[in-house]
């Protein structure tokens, strides 16, 4: 797989093509990162890509914990 201009190999138990399209979401946001943000290098990328990766993962969680509690009280 190549994410960013880089080639990595990856072993994985799962579907491979699960992993593959995982990469190519990934390289279209650090491509997408990068090109908003002026920032070429690719630490610096990846960086930003995992805060709003962490940002998108917490607002899902918040969302989910929301759900839940939505739920608890249609149950009782």
């Amino acid at each position: 797989m190549t994410l960013y201009g880089q080639s990595f190999t990856v072993l994985t138990e799962e579907d491979p093509r699960e992993l593959e399209s995982l990469a190519r979401e990934l390289d279209a946001l650090l491509s997408s990162i990068a090109s908003r943000s002026g920032v070429g290098d690719a630490t610096r990328v990846a960086l930003l890509a995992c805060l709003h990766l962490a940002d998108e993962n917490r607002r899902t969680r918040a969302r989910l914990s929301g759900l839940g509690e939505l739920l608890a009280g249609v149950e009782s």
